[in-house]
């Protein structure tokens, strides 16, 4: 049977064990960082113990200090699409933003679609009203998936968790 409620494992980060078919050593929900809820990671309890106590995790990101390097535009036949606004230098960062749902592949491969759609919804369900209305504002391509996985898998870039922790938590 798939229990439907979740359970407060820490509050500082907080983290959270997801309602699982997989049981407690299923999939956790830590959000943050810094108590900010406008990001969620999905792992499992070990993994999370081991990223909450990564330096970076509780700093505070940096936001890019040069002027905006793109303007949105309509571009006629197309749509909107990003447009130069002024030069940009050769390996310039001009857009930086961390994930809103980070989902580690050990998850993700465990559980069927049933269950990742369950853990993505309570994941969502956590997050702050804007980046949830974010994530249920982005198109999925995958008409055949339920709604949250072909979100997911339409709008990501695979990156494995130990290089994400060492770049950007």
């Amino acid at each position: 049977a798939f229990e439907r409620s979740t359970r407060v494992v820490s509050t500082s980060p907080l983290v959270v064990r997801a309602a699982s078919a997989v049981g407690p050593q299923g999939p956790h929900m830590m959000y943050g960082p810094s108590g900010r809820k406008d990001f969620v990671l999905v792992d499992t309890l070990c993994r999370i113990e081991k990223i909450r106590k990564l330096p970076s995790w509780t700093a505070t990101p940096t936001p890019l200090t040069s002027s905006p390097a793109y303007r949105v535009e309509a571009i006629p036949g197309k749509g909107l699409g990003l447009v130069a606004s002024r030069d940009i230098g050769y390996g310039e960062a001009i857009l930086k933003e961390l994930p809103t749902i980070l989902v580690a592949d050990s998850v993700a491969q465990t559980l069927s679609d049933k269950d990742m759609e369950c853990v993505l919804s309570q994941a969502v369900a956590g997050l702050s009203p804007s980046s949830k209305s974010a994530v249920e504002a982005q198109a999925s391509c995958h008409p055949d998936l339920p709604r949250l996985i072909g979100t997911l898998i339409t709008n990501t870039f695979g990156r494995r968790l130990d290089e994400i922790g060492r770049a950007h938590v």
